[in-house]
């Protein structure tokens, strides 16, 4: 069986290594695993009591009696004593982002089951995830091993019926999209354009965003649809249809999540739809207008030669990676990356920096060494981007909110105002940093996502008084909820006395609106802030405390701080349109295949939360792939654009008097 295995990937050049969905439909047609190939029928799933959701984080202690154990993420001492309660509370209240993670992976380990009850749809999925042509499914050799493996039992499908079985499959994911939305009324639209000159191939990806009745957000994949050409009109019809397919309408929208193309500007103010800059990108524009500055770009080019360099030599790749490991050093050595990936300036500059001595002891790399003076300002603009980088890194996740922007924003202004050396680039960072967060601070949502979310609320090394002030005012614009009254019950008056005129005024009729929500709201965060970690959980449990600010966090906490999500899809786009023999597929199997490969990679999901595509390209894959999207890099720092510049005015106008004009509330 070996040397059949070693003639399949020998006869197919694009399969190197079995897919993991591959891998488990061997498993399950092979129904043991014994050496001896005799035909076993695969035995009923049984389910089996799952482990505690703790034991995947927590250490477990050998002394099952043991009082107390210490949590891995702080130095909290936790109360055991053989029962898990206080530590899922523990894991609830200050450290929910894991908590959800642990689910997540918890629900793909009961689901493994339920896939491998139905082996051709796993075969077919892993054709998907695993980038293989249908027309393998026909090669002799793996037809052989098949029927070897099955003891013949399992009869190998052809590319046709794969082919069908994929479509199947995106189907069955569209209504299972439509039932989870049913009762879904307001959500953000997260959506970002990809193009591929070469093939002339133009897609929108949607993904949708929502709080669910428990206080939960759910980001969905919907679909990928192609579009004749990339202006508003063509997005929006594209849109429109892909949530038809789901059963939502446009006009239910709240918001968009989206990069600063235009067409995607005009798509939002066209609908009268709020739009939140994908954070993500934002503080790429800065990088990238930082990386204009002469200085920059001379040392930028001198990392980015060797990357190209080592992307081209794998023998003194292999010989630098070696000897930096045996020196202590485990930071990926510097490779091409793609222009569109968020801060790869950064990555390439510290990656040199990290092998630079390493490097002067090659010799075949001497010609990549550095005057002194070169290093050193290499050194310092790592140093200013780092801020930058790790607001990237933190903004990316699923699990980040619109309301997490401005703080960060912030938290980098900090940074970036008090370098280890004060110098002209340091000064140069500052002006570019101020002048594009400058239309940030006027975005109606963003100001009232971090006015709702608890950890940040009225905190005035976030925001001024008079910002905390028109955040308040721009939340009327959100409240659709009925003011209630309620009257307590009428006494008789015995006679006209004090004491009774006293009791008269109290039962005075008492009114239930947003200002007192509000004021609760801010007198609970100014006296007993509470510790939780997500500001769901937070309004999960004091919804009925506040009955008016409740449905608008909701609604305002379903946007995440940045669209990387549609990002992630991208990349696997064109890992399927970098492979020649798929140059024939349709836009449809395309999208059914792309489809299925994002929600097999979602139930896949395991507890780090970043994606672990491997976005490192080659020079050779650089000149023969090219990717084209409609950014807003060439717009100038100090140029906002026209949209931006409206909501700039918008905010300069009183609360009393602002309608809702182009965004929606």
């Amino acid at each position: 069986m070996t040397a059949v295995i070693v003639k399949i990937i020998h006869t197919s050049s694009f399969m190197y290594t079995l897919s993991g969905d591959l891998k488990m439909m061997m498993l399950f047609i092979r129904g043991s695993p014994k050496r001896t190939m005799v035909p076993i029928t695969p035995p009923t799933p049984t389910r089996k009591r799952p482990p505690s959701i703790t034991w995947l984080f927590f250490q477990k202690p050998s002394d099952p009696k043991a009082s107390h154990i210490r949590c891995s993420a702080c130095p909290a001492l936790i109360a055991y004593g053989g029962t898990t309660t206080g530590i899922i509370g523990h894991l609830k209240n200050r450290h929910f982002e894991i908590y959800q993670q642990l689910e997540k992976r918890m629900k793909m380990d009961d689901s493994v089951e339920v896939e491998e009850s139905d082996a051709s749809d796993v075969l077919a999925r892993s054709f998907a995830t695993g980038l293989i042509p249908f027309r393998f499914s026909e090669n002799p050799e793996f037809r052989k091993f098949v029927k070897i493996v099955s003891n013949g039992r399992i009869t190998m499908p052809n590319g046709r019926k794969i082919k069908n079985s994929i479509h199947k499959q995106a189907v069955n994911h569209l209504e299972m999209i439509s039932k989870k939305v049913q009762n879904v009324r307001k959500f953000t639209i997260l959506t970002d354009g990809y193009t591929n000159l070469k093939r002339d191939f133009h897609f929108y990806v949607l993904h949708i965003a929502f709080v669910n009745e428990y206080f939960e957000r759910e980001i969905l994949f919907c679909s990928i649809r192609t579009v004749p050409k990339g202006d508003a009109i063509s997005i929006g019809s594209a849109i429109c249809t892909m949530l038809a397919e789901i059963g939502l309408k446009i006009s239910d929208c709240t918001a968009f999540a989206t990069d600063a193309g235009s067409p995607l500007v005009s798509l939002a103010k066209n609908h009268q739809i709020e739009r939140v800059h994908c954070s993500c990108h934002f503080f790429d524009l800065i990088i990238k207008d930082f990386a204009k500055v002469k200085s920059i770009q001379k040392i930028q080019e001198k990392a980015q030669e060797f990357a190209r360099y080592l992307a081209k030599h794998r023998e003194d790749k292999k010989r630098l990676k070696t000897m930096s490991m045996e020196n202590g050093i485990e930071e990926p050595v510097p490779l091409p990356l793609p222009e569109t990936r968020w801060a790869g300036i950064y990555s390439i500059l510290k990656n040199f920096l990290a092998h630079y001595a390493t490097l002067k002891e090659l010799s075949t790399l001497q010609r990549f060494i550095l005057k002194p003076e070169q290093i050193e300002l290499m050194e310092h603009t790592v140093e200013l981007l780092k801020p930058l980088h790790d607001a990237i890194m933190q903004l990316e996740r699923d699990s980040s909110f619109a309301s997490e922007v401005l703080p960060t924003i912030q938290w980098v202004k900090n940074k970036i105002s008090n370098p280890t050396t004060t110098t002209t680039l340091s000064g140069k960072m500052k002006q570019i940093f101020d002048s594009r967060t400058k239309i940030m601070y006027n975005n109606r949502r963003l100001l009232c996502s971090c006015l709702l979310d608890h950890r940040f609320a009225y905190n005035l090394d976030i925001l001024a008084s008079w910002e905390w002030e028109l955040a308040e005012n721009y939340l009327k614009l959100y409240d659709k909820t009925e003011i209630t009254t309620h009257t307590p019950p009428p006494t008789i008056p015995r006679d006209d006395t004090l004491d009774n005129f006293f009791l008269s005024s109290a039962g005075k009729k008492q009114i239930d609106d947003l200002k007192t929500d509000l004021t609760s709201y801010k007198a609970l965060m100014g006296s007993n802030r509470p510790s939780t970690s997500s500001p769901l959980t937070f309004w999960a449990s004091n919804q009925n405390n506040f009955p008016f600010l409740a449905p608008i966090a909701s609604e305002l906490l379903s946007t995440p701080a940045s669209a990387a999500t549609c990002e992630r899809t991208f990349s696997r786009c064109s890992d399927f349109l970098r492979q020649p023999k798929r140059n024939r597929a349709s836009v449809e199997t395309l999208n059914s295949l792309l489809t299925v490969s994002e929600m097999a990679r979602s139930q896949r999901q395991t507890s780090n939360v970043f994606d672990s595509d491997d976005d490192e390209v080659t020079e050779e894959e650089e000149t023969e792939f090219s990717v084209w999207r409609e950014e807003s890099e060439e717009i100038p720092a100090e140029i906002p654009q026209e949209t931006e510049s409206e909501e700039s005015n918008q905010a300069q106008i009183p609360p009393e008097f602002e309608e809702e004009g182009g965004e929606s509330g």
